[in-house]
């Protein structure tokens, strides 16, 4: 409980050996404290989807195309699994897809409405949108990726690769 509040291990152990217990219950202290120290945190920056995303990156390294198509077939947009941040969730995809690669950003649109375009050293290009930056047929809480990549074309019949990060899901079943 003192540790809680922020007392240091020399004034814990003062404290408790003045009172009953002893160099015991001194030592049970110190040790509980350190296993405490020890204790791994996750990241604070770690996105709802991350695991998501690593699925996602793997099926596209593996000739898949990630997400649900919104039309039902290859070469319209997919979308992706739904986020209660939805730009935090595309900014951690575009970070998963570059991986370490050197790039260039632009932002290509306006500081209401930015398009960020990033030119990857294999020559790829991902066009990220914030919610709220896509066409009038994007719901404003959508964030949208466009993949323009010789590989993933191939893949989606000749199509830019569109992914869309909602909120909630917007697929009529």
């Amino acid at each position: 409980m003192l540790a809680a509040q922020g007392f240091g291990l020399q004034a814990i152990m003062n404290v408790i050996t003045k009172g009953r217990g002893g160099r015991a219950l001194v030592s049970a202290e110190v040790a509980a404290i350190e296993r405490i120290a020890k204790n791994t945190k996750p990241s604070i920056h770690t996105v709802s989807g991350t695991v998501y995303n690593q699925q996602a990156i793997a099926q596209i390294q593996k000739g898949q195309l990630p997400g649900r198509s919104t039309g039902g077939n290859i070469g319209v947009p997919r979308e992706m699994a739904s986020s209660t941040n939805p730009n935090a969730m595309a900014q951690d995809f575009i970070n998963r897809m570059i991986n370490g690669q050197k790039y260039t950003m632009t932002n290509k649109g306006n500081s209401s409405q930015p398009k960020y375009l990033y030119q990857l050293q294999n020559g790829d290009l991902i066009l990220y949108r914030p919610a709220g930056s896509a066409s009038i047929k994007t719901n404003s809480t959508t964030a949208t990726i466009e993949i323009n990549s010789s590989k993933i074309n191939v893949e989606n019949k000749g199509v830019v690769l569109k992914l869309k990060f909602p909120v909630k899901s917007e697929i009529k079943k």
